[in-house]
Formats: structure tokens, C-alpha cells, sequence
């Protein structure tokens, strides 16, 4: 092989193809999926925590405390499915709302 300094050419660009929007997509689903994958841990972390320190909590201060612990954005729904997840792994025990409709939870572990 051997450079051609003499070589011209009336094309200046370069033309990149782009990923299509469905692959995009799809690979943004992918990302997301590993992201809650690992926040997953991150958020019975933290529950885990706060009811080792507290023992005994209502939903809402659980779930407000937990809010301001997490440094990533989360949902309520989120935190309340893993709350979920660790009443039936038996580390945390839920108590029958009272005359106020507020349901408390215990530490078990």
C-alpha cells in the first residue's frame, strides 16, 4: 500500500449511519432494566437500615425517610414493592392498619 497525496475527491463528508429508533429503543429498555436490576438492592439496602435504626415505623415516614436517604429519583410504588419483598422474606412484619388507617411495620432480623 502507498499514500496518494494527488488523490481528490468532490465528497468532503463522511456519511455515519445512525441507529434506527427501534434498536435505540430498545437498548434504552435494556439500560433501564439493569438500572432497577442493581437500584433494587440499593432500595432494600436502605429499608433495611432505617427499620434497623427505628424498629417500629408507619408507612408514610418509612416511605418519606427512605425518599430522602436514596440518592437516586424513586417512586413510592417502587418502595413499596420491595417493603413487599421484604415482608415476605420475613425481615420486616406488617401490622393491621389502626382506628386512623395507618399501617405500621416491624423490624424482624
Amino acid at each position: 500500500f502507498s499514500y496518494n497525496s494527488a488523490f481528490t475527491h468532490k465528497l468532503y463528508r463522511i456519511t455515519v449511519s445512525q441507529i434506527s429508533p427501534k434498536e435505540q429503543l430498545q437498548e434504552e429498555d435494556a439500560v433501564e432494566q439493569r438500572l432497577v436490576g442493581s437500584r433494587v438492592h440499593e432500595l432494600d439496602a436502605v429499608v433495611i437500615r432505617i427499620m434497623k435504626i427505628k424498629k417500629k415505623m408507619i408507612h408514610q415516614e418509612l416511605i418519606s425517610e427512605v425518599l430522602m436517604t436514596l440518592r437516586f429519583p424513586a417512586e413510592a410504588a417502587d418502595i413499596k414493592r420491595r417493603i413487599e419483598s421484604l415482608i415476605e422474606r420475613e425481615c420486616l412484619e406488617r401490622h393491621p392498619p389502626n382506628e386512623q388507617g395507618v399501617t405500621c411495620y416491624t423490624y424482624l432480623a
